[in-house]
């Protein structure tokens, strides 16, 4: 899965507009700080007052897979009361989920991808039905 973004840089104060897009778009896939993404040079900020040729979600992040996993096991205690244990993990395989590269060109970070989100996570749980 990818998520979708736009270049956008300061013309007035206050107001942010998509990018002038100057030359060929070249996705380079570095991650980190001071790493960029892609290439930023195809990239400036439009003249005051005016729209930038950029389309909307010109550009694409980092892609992430997720691998979700979970057992549960049914016990019957009596006849009237049962049991269920559930465990489940998120993330299984603990693979980082990268936010999309700094969008704003007057940003000293543009085109880094600078953080990431959804760590593991594992749960138990047992539910008594009656």
């Amino acid at each position: 899965m990818t998520f979708s973004y736009s270049a956008t840089g300061l013309n007035a104060p206050g107001n942010s507009q998509r990018a002038n897009i100057t030359g060929p778009i070249r996705v380079l896939g570095d991650i980190g700080p001071g790493r960029k993404w892609f290439d930023t040079t195809a990239f400036s900020i439009p003249t005051a007052a005016t729209f930038g040729n950029a389309g909307r979600n010109t550009l694409s992040g980092p892609g992430y897979w997720n691998l979700d996993l979970s057992l549960s096991k049914r016990f019957n205690i009596t006849e009237r009361f049962r049991a269920e244990l559930r465990g489940e993990a998120f993330n299984l395989t603990n693979t980082p989920h990268f936010n999309n590269p700094t969008s704003a060109l007057d940003s000293t970070q543009f085109g880094e991808v600078r953080s990431a989100f959804g760590e593991r996570q594992i749960q138990l749980g047992i539910k008594l039905l009656f």
